[in-house]
């Protein structure tokens, strides 16, 4: 009997399965947990105002020593009112766009004078001069307002650049030419031979080939005048062999093709020949030479 109301007052003292004395217990340690975390909180804080006083010693005793400063931050304090202040920041806003235009300006003369260098290196590269992108840029615009079709087709416009450019050279060509035949006309009272194909503007001719008259044969050397390449990519001189020494019908057959062309523009390709025959072999020497001008005329230094 003893033994079940024991057992009923120990329930009664029971909440959750633990006894008062432990309930309390846990109680007491979540406060010291609590209370640990605050003091580790209230460490910082004070951790932080003592750097902050240590800051503030120190500027005090660096105005302690310069004395002057103290001052100078007076004056400046009184002489920053609200309306000095505001036309001061105005100023900055004002000093600001002006600094971000100046940028802008700046990156634009950049990217001019980088395109200004493409150019100058192209230019340099391809040795043109700016008074030639003058002359063909109004030529461009001519031929656009004149033949506007040629714009439309893209192989067409490719093309344009090298046509105007051989254009350009056929009239100089044309010019150096009337030159020659005038130096002649002058030399000689008479106008009855055919111009020099290619000439310069002083009327002096141009030599295309060296030609070598051999006791075997005729040897070709090609002169490649720089001035003159992009007219003899157009001449029909592929089936020469240069430079080896060709038999008097290889000679004829091969430069059949240029002499054709020559007659067509109504003028003759000038070369220089050179003897290299044996001082027995004359009569070998005149028959290669008349041989050369049945297409060329000739100058043997």
């Amino acid at each position: 009997m003893n033994s079940q109301h024991d057992n009923t007052m120990y329930r009664r003292g029971v909440i959750l399965g633990l006894t008062m004395a432990e309930i309390v217990i846990l109680i007491v340690f979540c406060l010291l947990l609590l209370l640990n975390i605050l003091v580790g909180k209230k460490n910082e804080e004070i951790k932080q105002i003592v750097e902050e006083l240590n800051k503030t010693k120190k500027t005090m005793q660096v105005l302690a020593e310069h004395p002057d400063i103290i001052a100078e931050l007076n004056q400046l304090y009184s002489a920053l009112d609200k309306t000095s202040f505001d036309d001061a920041f105005k100023e900055l806003l004002l000093i600001k766009n002006e600094n971000f235009n100046i940028k802008k300006q700046l990156y634009a003369l950049h990217e001019k004078t980088d395109r200004t260098n493409k150019l100058n290196d192209l230019f340099d590269k391809f040795n043109i001069e700016i008074d030639e992108i003058s002359d063909t840029m109004q030529t461009v615009l001519f031929v656009k307002n004149e033949f506007p079709e040629i714009f439309t087709d893209k192989e067409k416009i490719k093309e344009l650049p090298h046509k105007i450019a051989r254009l350009k050279q056929e009239i100089k060509t044309q010019q150096n030419r009337g030159a020659y035949l005038q130096k002649k006309l002058d030399k000689l009272g008479h106008g009855t031979e055919k111009p020099a194909c290619w000439a310069d503007s002083s009327g002096k001719t141009e030599y295309i080939f060296q030609v070598a008259l051999t006791s075997k044969g005729i040897v070709v050397h090609n002169n490649k005048l720089p001035n003159r390449a992009i007219e003899q990519k157009e001449l029909p001189i592929d089936h020469i062999s240069f430079d080896k020494e060709l038999s008097t019908k290889a000679f004829r057959k091969s430069t059949r093709a240029l002499f054709e062309w020559s007659e067509k523009n109504e003028c003759r390709f000038f070369v220089k020949v050179f003897d290299k025959t044996k001082s027995e072999e004359k009569k070998i020497y005149k028959n290669r030479l008349r041989i050369v001008e049945e297409h060329f005329y000739k100058y043997e230094p």
